[in-house]
């Protein structure tokens, strides 16, 4: 999944003929190069085809500033394809006229941010954190992205409007979804797999990380969500990401599973498939992992991420990846190439798994939703085939929550402490949220 970049054509016509004022019949000012720059890249900045501009300051290298011009803003090269400058004047006073082409109109800019604003009312709810916003958008756009192998479709309009985009659109989406948030972001340029390639970085807390969303939407489409670019450091970007040499970036140290330990974000760790990194998830011979798999496909999950050792050879990989197979409800199971973790002492199988029935939804029954803490609280899970419910209370995936304040346990619920509880279960990718409220026996009286 690799992203064609569009190049833009600089040329520097030098005219004898005083120039046409343009369509919007404003002529600009600049007397100095910083002045310059400052009218065209707002210019720009508002999608403008065709501008005029007086200049009157030093014509000194002006080619090689107009050249370097558009290369200072990134989001700016990203939505541009072409770029065209006429020149024309005297030695005190030039003309510059401007025509620039991008991957999108003013009209398609506005239209793509009323979008995105109706995506985030619908995807952000009030409770969450911004690592949780920015995994929200991420597995959005993974979702609802394909990735464009033909090369025609380049902006995040076309990855909202016709769900199509190379990697251009999917950088871009992230980035003005997460602006939008005001979680900081950058657009990163330089080359993935040896090819021209452009990702994120998102700053989440005091760290900045490394977010590749193209990368992360397998192909072929499997309508499923990888996380292995999902918040890396330069180090583990850099395995097969180049960063172009004339950004600035700032520093990307910290390993994304430390920052959500210490902030102990449980839920992060499962859902992101990083608590792969904790003991009961890291397989240390064949046995070991085959438990794992067995263990982990009871919830029927789209994914699977595990660790294991070095010494585990291809055929034992096989023969436990074979064991899924046997379980007659799965009709695939694909996997990505193996890498290595971020210790480098481990390898990393990341498994995506496809089944013969999906519920349409889930069904979640308690008898009601606000408790008495001293009650014993009944409930059963149900995925819905059409007009068939099935009980599955015991296999659902239950996402940690702070079991020093509640237990589960097979389908009953004990409190330990009063409060307002929410649930996440998910199965076969179906996700449901139920709210449970606990109460001191007094708050009855």
């Amino acid at each position: 999944m690799k992203r064609t970049v569009k190049t833009i054509s600089l040329a520097v016509l030098i005219l004898v003929t005083v120039f046409t004022l343009n369509v919007y019949g404003l002529t600009y000012e600049a007397k100095n190069h910083y002045e310059l720059e400052s009218v065209i890249l707002e210019q720009m900045g508002n999608y403008n085809p065709d501008f005029n501009i007086k200049y009157t300051g030093s014509l000194d290298n002006i080619e090689e500033v107009l050249k370097n011009m558009v290369d200072k803003d990134i989001y700016l090269k990203s939505n541009i394809s072409e770029v065209y400058w006429d020149l024309s004047g005297t030695k005190t006073v030039s003309y510059i006229n401007v025509k620039v082409t991008y991957i999108l109109t003013a009209e398609e800019r506005i239209k793509a941010d009323k979008i995105i604003d109706g995506i985030l009312a619908d995807i952000i709810k009030p409770y969450m954190n911004n690592h949780e916003k920015a995994k929200a958008v991420h597995d959005y756009i993974v979702l609802n992205g394909k990735y464009d192998e033909n090369k025609i479709y380049y902006s995040d309009y076309d990855l909202l409007t016709e769900g199509i985009s190379v990697c251009n659109g999917y950088a871009l989406l992230t980035y003005n979804m997460l602006n939008k948030l005001n979680i900081p972001v950058k657009l990163i340029s330089g080359t993935g797999a040896g090819e021209a390639h452009i990702w994120n970085m998102v700053k989440l807390g005091d760290y900045w990380f490394h977010l590749d969303t193209t990368w992360n939407d397998p192909l072929p489409d499997i309508g499923t969500v990888s996380y292995s670019y999902y918040m890396l450091t330069e180090k583990e970007i850099t395995k097969d990401h180049t960063i172009d040499e004339n950004i600035e970036l700032p520093k990307s140290t910290k390993i994304y599973y430390d920052y959500l330990k210490e902030l102990s974000y449980e839920k992060l760790l499962a859902e992101t498939g990083l608590d792969m990194y904790n003991v009961e998830n890291t397989a240390k011979d064949e046995t070991q992992l085959i438990n794992i798999l067995k263990r982990k496909i009871m919830h029927r999950p789209l994914s699977i991420s595990v660790r294991f050792d070095k010494s585990i050879s291809q055929d034992s990989l096989a023969n436990a990846m074979s064991k899924l197979a046997v379980n007659t409800y799965i009709s695939q199971i694909g996997y990505s190439p193996i890498t290595s973790d971020t210790t480098g002492e481990y390898k990393v199988l990341n498994l995506f798994i496809k089944y013969r029935e999906t519920p349409e939804k889930l069904v979640i029954e308690f008898g009601r939703n606000v408790y008495n803490i001293a009650t014993e609280v009944k409930f059963n899970v149900y995925a819905m085939y059409g007009n068939k419910k099935v009980n599955i209370t015991n296999d659902v995936l239950l996402y940690p929550y702070d079991t020093n304040k509640i237990d589960i346990s097979k389908g009953t619920l004990k409190f330990k402490e009063p409060g307002n509880y929410n649930l996440l279960f998910e199965f076969q990718g179906l996700r449901e949220t139920i709210s449970i409220t606990g109460l001191n026996s007094n708050a009855f009286n």
